[in-house]
């Protein structure tokens, strides 16, 4: 294509991504640039704040209190305004992740390529099919054997298509808006658009991994068929072989489609439970992870957070760790985590739906009971002296 020896659909992501990569080229710290006034506005307004509460007595330790949120503050701000590149190393990092979670198949095919793949397998089957056609003039039957085969391959790689070239877009729109974001951790009633934020970037990685995975079945399926047709001694089922690959396709393309809610799914109970991790363990550790793995980041350069990602993947998946121990162990964690947090969900669910869910207790006061007269807590006792018996 174009010159160069790649196939249609790896020329196609080439030409898309390059384009849009020149198009948004220096948006994401044009954005951060435009964050930055709003932020001196909202750190001012934060340390206006902070005095009245002090002044009034609202805060009971405020030098704690303050160097707290500020420090905090300058961990936001160094990823948001991308100071050491930061913000470029755990894009790239994200990046990683994406290739490494597509390369299903150990080795290291894009999925464009392995659509690529299943359009030759395709190619070879459709003219194995009309070649076992034994008429002379009009091969009726290997031609709709082929055209039940072309039709399920290319319904199943045109939603395949769209479903990682949307991915794709997404995760470098939501790169590009990386600042906005980030910018809202800052406040705890933006702190969701964050996590809708982060939860967007994972449902796409996640949807690659799980298209990758239903496009490398079909192909093996494809391959299975294509075996069968050139072991097929006669041509009395030819469109029953093509109808096969029809359905095959068909079902791979449904599969595909759905993968993206899946990994939506997914994604938020993951995000979800990220949270709820971070915020036990706490905010000081996590902050003190964070910086530790954005210097080490800093030192490995572009790529070194590439294989972060990568090891990341590799952990998640739980394949042989082929590049860092950190990333590899953090994938791991991540791993852990989610089985964590998918079980509890799922216990949640099956208590719900069999009714073992136990029910609240009833806080409702009880009505007084109605009375009327004299109430006694016990009954009244009536002393008596013994009677005095008469002398005698």
């Amino acid at each position: 294509m174009a010159g160069s020896g790649d196939g249609l659909f790896v020329h196609f992501d080439k030409t898309v991504m390059d384009a849009l990569h020149a198009a948004t080229q220096g948006k994401m710290m044009a954005y951060a640039g435009l964050m930055a006034t709003l932020i001196q506005a909202s750190i001012s307004l934060y340390v206006l704040v902070s005095g009245y509460r002090i002044l009034a007595g609202k805060l009971q330790r405020p030098v704690e209190s303050i160097v707290w949120d500020l420090a905090k503050m300058s961990v936001i701000l160094a990823f948001m305004l991308n100071i050491g590149g930061y913000l470029n190393l755990t894009i790239d990092a994200l990046n990683g992740m994406r290739d490494g979670f597509a390369s299903v198949s150990g080795k290291g095919d894009s999925p464009w390529a392995m659509l690529d793949s299943m359009w030759e397998t395709t190619g070879k089957l459709g003219t194995k099919l009309i070649e076992l056609d034994p008429s002379t003039y009009v091969k009726l039957d290997g031609g709709i054997a082929a055209l039940f085969a072309w039709i399920g391959a290319l319904v199943t790689m045109l939603v395949s298509a769209a479903v990682f070239v949307i991915a794709e877009i997404t995760m470098l729109i939501m790169g590009i808006v990386a600042p906005v974001f980030i910018f809202c951790m800052l406040f705890g009633f933006l702190r969701q658009m964050f996590n809708n934020w982060l939860q967007i970037i994972f449902s796409s990685i996640l949807t690659i991994l799980f298209a990758t995975l239903f496009i490398g079945i079909s192909i093996g399926l494809f391959n299975d068929i294509l075996t069968k047709a050139n072991a097929m001694a006669n041509a009395s089922n030819l469109i029953v072989v093509g109808a096969q690959a029809c359905a095959t396709g068909l079902l791979a393309a449904v599969l595909v489609w759905l993968s993206s809610k899946f990994a939506t799914q997914l994604a938020g109970v993951g995000v979800e439970g990220t949270m709820q991790a971070a915020a036990a363990m706490g905010v000081g550790v996590g902050l003190f992870g964070a910086s530790k793995a954005a210097q080490s980041m800093v030192k490995m350069g572009k790529g070194g957070a590439k294989d972060l990602g990568k090891g990341m993947s590799e952990g998640f998946k739980g394949d042989a760790r082929t590049t860092g121990r950190a990333g590899y162990a953090m994938g791991q964690g991540a791993q852990m985590t989610a089985k964590a947090v998918t079980e509890k969900y799922r216990n949640i669910m099956a208590s719900r739906v069999s009714g073992e869910n136990p029910k609240p207790a009833d806080i409702t006061p009880k009505a007084p009971k109605t009375s009327s007269g004299m109430q006694w807590k016990s009954a009244p006792t009536v002393k008596t002296e013994p009677k005095i018996k008469d002398a005698m």
